[in-house]
C-alpha cells in the first residue's frame, strides 16, 4: 500500500498519519485468514515504504511495479510454489503498482486491485480536503519540486493505460463509495480499459480507508474470487 509512515502490516498511529488524515490498517488480519482458508501469503514492503530502502522519487506504482515483478520471480524460483496459482492483491499504490506489472509478466493468474488512482484526479481531491483553497496554490509549487526530483508530471501517470495491457488475467476492482480522495468513476474507467476485469465492487465508506478495510472485514470476497480463478 501507498503510505510510506506505515510498516508492513502494523496499524499506523502518530502525529503524521493523524495530520493526513490517515486511519489504521492491519493488513495481516487479511493475510491470517487467506492462510487460515490454505492459500501461503507473501508480503513486502516495496520502495520508500515501511522498511525496504530509499529508491526516490515515489512513481506511485509505475516503477514500484519493479518490486512486483521481482517478488514473482523469486516465487517461481521456489520449488514449494505452484507457478499456475499466484495471486496478487494490492492496496492504493500497490493496486497501481499491480496494474503496471501485468503488462509485464503473464505469471499473475487472478489478481485484486483495491482503490488504484489516477495521481491527477487523486492529488486534487486529496489537496483539496487537506489544503482546501490552498491547495490550487501548493499542488503546482508540490509538482514542480517532483519533477525536479525526477518525477514525470503528475497527468503522464496513468494506470488505465496499464490496465489496457493486463491480458487474460481476471482482476477484482473495489473501490469505496465515500472515498473522498480516490474517485468511484476513475476507478469504473480503470476496470473498463482491463480485458478481464471483474466488478468493480464498490463498497461503502466514508474515508478513503474503509475501501481497505472492507476487504479486511470481509476477507471471504478475496478467497471466493481466488479460490474461483485458482483452481488447484
Amino acid at each position: 500500500h501507498g503510505w510510506p509512515w506505515n510498516r508492513l502490516g502494523e496499524a499506523a498511529d502518530d502525529v503524521f498519519a493523524n495530520i493526513t488524515g490517515e486511519k489504521p490498517v492491519d493488513l495481516l488480519r487479511l493475510a491470517y485468514a487467506l492462510h487460515q482458508e490454505g492459500f501461503h501469503v507473501m508480503m513486502y514492503d516495496m520502495r520508500n515504504h515501511g522498511e525496504s530502502a530509499s529508491a526516490p522519487p515515489v512513481a506511485f506504482g509505475q516503477e514500484e511495479a519493479k518490486d512486483l515483478l521481482g517478488a514473482i520471480a523469486y516465487l517461481h524460483g521456489r520449488a514449494d510454489v505452484s507457478p499456475d496459482r499466484i495471486g496478487v492483491i494490492g492496496f492504493s499504490m500497490g493496486a497501481n503498482s499491480l496494474l503496471y506489472a501485468l503488462p509485464q509478466t503473464d505469471q499473475i493468474k487472478a489478481a485484486v486491485a483495491v482503490q488504484p488512482t489516477t495521481l491527477a484526479v487523486f492529488s486534487k481531491k486529496y489537496g483539496q480536503e487537506l489544503l482546501g483553497p490552498l491547495s490550487t496554490l501548493i499542488l503546482p509549487v508540490a509538482e514542480f519540486f517532483y519533477q525536479a526530483a525526477g518525477g514525470l508530471y503528475w497527468s503522464a501517470y496513468r494506470p488505465s493505460f496499464a490496465a489496457a495491457g493486463a491480458g487474460k488475467t481476471p482482476i477484482l476492482f473495489v473501490q469505496g463509495n465515500g472515498d473522498p480522495w480516490g474517485d468511484v468513476e476513475d476507478v469504473a474507467q480503470i476496470a473498463e480499459a482491463a480485458p478481464n476485469a471483474r466488478g468493480p465492487l464498490f463498497v461503502d465508506s466514508d474515508d478513503r480507508f474503509g475501501g481497505y478495510q472492507y476487504l479486511i472485514d470481509n476477507p471471504k470476497v478475496a478467497i471466493s474470487f481466488f479460490e474461483q480463478e485458482l483452481p488447484e
